[in-house]
């Protein structure tokens, strides 16, 4: 059993170390993630209150976070020098893989609602150079949120996952995803290393519940209609969650855009303002008094005005 347990009448965790100093102790504990639905880590943050009976009331409560991938203590600059730090070890050493797989899926958990709950014309996320630049209009979805829940089934005993990839160009009308679909057999899927082996793919529009070949499979894979109808059975709901994924993505990528216009206008403005202005001379006009008829003559000759030049 592991000690980290959920209960479900008070709706709260409850860790009990079963070894070490905190042995038998009970703990009330709050489990948070990240706020952010396009980030990818993998850490859960835990604040540990004592229960009343087991220690002093005023005691505050023990932070610290837990990396559900490494399956460690997450340290970082709140977290490397505080004395909480024995405490999370010892809970890091006991949760077992019932308790490490708990949090990651209570981790997932979190992650779906906050992606569905987003508001996506409000919501940051980090858009590939070049799409921004207009060199491109494909964006995966897990590249914008990492941890959003797989599209995965079977065929047979056989996993598959479905990755997909939708254009977001605001000009484009498409109702196409781009299914690539892997699997977890490393002799059955495609290889990253050989070009030769890509995935099969197809183009599918979720609108006219048509598909064509993007990529052929090989030899010895599924065929694209077995492929993407094992998606469909696991997912009957999938056109719907594939419009809201293009849509989703679509209104993120045009904040995304309308940011990355402004910030090009304003370094374009800064980078004028700082360029080294051209220097222009202006010559102020020569003014030479003139000279009276009977003052000497200005060329020198020592004659007057009247009598040389100004005769």
């Amino acid at each position: 059993m592991s000690v980290l347990l959920y209960d479900p009448v008070e709706k709260r965790h409850v860790l009990l170390l079963k070894e070490g100093a905190w042995a038998g102790r009970r703990w009330s504990v709050t489990l948070r993630a990240c706020g952010n639905p396009c980030c990818g880590c993998l850490h859960i943050d835990f604040e540990c209150t004592p229960e009343k009976a087991e220690i002093d009331i005023n005691q505050p409560p023990v932070k610290f976070a837990l990396d559900t991938e490494l399956r460690c203590v997450h340290l970082d600059e709140s977290h490397v020098s505080t004395p909480a730090n024995g405490f999370a070890h010892a809970v890091a050493k006991e949760l077992g893989d019932e308790g490490w797989n708990y949090l990651q899926q209570f981790l997932l958990g979190i992650k779906k609602k906050q992606i569905e709950n987003c508001d996506p014309t409000r919501l940051d996320a980090d858009f590939p150079p070049e799409v921004l630049q207009g060199e491109g209009t494909v964006v995966s979805y897990n590249e914008i949120f990492p941890l959003a829940p797989a599209l995965d089934f079977t065929i047979g005993s056989e996993k598959w996952f479905a990755l997909d990839d939708y254009c977001v160009s605001p000009e484009c009308d498409c109702r196409e995803v781009v299914l690539q679909f892997v699997t977890e057999d490393p002799e059955r899927g495609a290889s990253p290393t050989d070009p030769q082996s890509a995935p099969p793919a197809v183009f599918y529009d979720y609108r006219k519940r048509k598909f064509e070949q993007a990529q052929a499979p090989g030899t010895h894979q599924p065929s694209l209609g077995v492929l993407l109808s094992g998606l469909k059975d696991k997912m009957p709901g999938f056109d719907a969650e594939a419009k809201r994924r293009h849509l989703r993505l679509k209104a993120m990528f045009k904040r995304a855009l309308s940011k990355f216009d402004d910030e090009t206008e304003r370094a374009l403005s800064v980078e004028d303002s700082e360029s080294e202005p051209v220097s222009r001379t202006i010559e102020a006009p020569v003014h030479t008094p003139k000279s009276g008829r009977n003052d000497p003559c200005p060329c020198g000759s020592g004659k007057k005005y009247k009598k040389c030049c100004g005769s």
